[in-house]
């Protein structure tokens, strides 16, 4: 089976996402967390829950945001994003992030040793401790999944990828735009993007909703079905004789 072929057979799983409300928890948890990194010191701390943030807040592969500089961060003017230099298949791409996360971002960048200076934007976003490596992306996973676990979420098949999925699934589930998240989320062939289409049960309850409501719409209003019903019943049978007689 080709990739493509994959891609049209996959089916996306609810053990594969977070729930809006999971995802929620988990977004209270990180900034539970990151207030206490601020308030009582703690890089590591901070660096984690922010990275926690990053990727339910972008979506993008854990390989992909370990990898960010601060020089990929656009935080001022119309347009706030983060650049992702080098995705799947070294391809480039702006992913467009919320004003919370680049609220979150900009504290991050004063407060932590990592700074968006001038001679500083090659600098790792998520440096590996003190260093000025950035973290490995099986650090990352370890992190993620700890808070997974710190919340009882932790299920097979919720790695860091379910970050990925759960971003796909409300941002679909918010704009009803197939090709905005295939853009967002750096997809070649759209048909990899359309599994998110298919994993929201209240689009399919909608649908069978709208077939209703459209039946209903060209039928006939109840008056006027009574109407004919009494004109048939009270007719009077004829017979083939007769008929034919006309």
């Amino acid at each position: 089976m080709t990739r493509s072929e994959a891609a049209r057979t996959t089916v996306l799983d609810d053990a594969k996402f977070l729930q809006p409300d999971e995802a929620a928890r988990l977004r209270d948890h990180l900034e539970d967390e990151i207030a206490a990194a601020f308030a009582r010191g703690g890089n590591l701390r901070l660096r984690n829950a922010v990275l926690g943030q990053v990727l339910l807040g972008t979506g993008l592969r854990i390989s992909e945001a370990v990898a960010l500089r601060c020089g990929d961060l656009v935080l001022d003017g119309p347009r706030r994003m983060v650049r992702v230099r080098h995705g799947k298949g070294d391809k480039s791409r702006d992913v467009t992030i919320g004003a919370d996360l680049r609220n979150l971002l900009r504290r991050y960048l004063g407060a932590s040793a990592t700074r968006q200076d001038d001679d500083e934007v090659d600098a790792p976003l998520f440096p590996a401790g003190a260093g000025t490596r950035c973290m490995s992306r099986i650090s990352g996973w370890r992190v993620w999944k700890a808070y997974l676990r710190a919340l009882g979420l932790d299920a097979e098949g919720r790695g860091c990828h379910a970050a990925r999925h759960t971003r796909a699934t409300l941002l679909y589930a918010a704009t009803r735009d197939l090709r905005l998240v295939g853009r967002e989320l750096g997809h070649s062939d759209m048909r990899t993007t359309a599994i998110y289409a298919d994993v929201l049960a209240e689009d399919r309850a909608a649908a069978a909703d709208a077939i209703d409501d459209r039946l209903r719409a060209v039928s006939t209003t109840p008056n006027q079905r009574t109407t004919r019903m009494k004109r048939k019943l009270g007719r009077p049978k004829q017979t083939y004789g007769q008929e034919a007689g006309k």
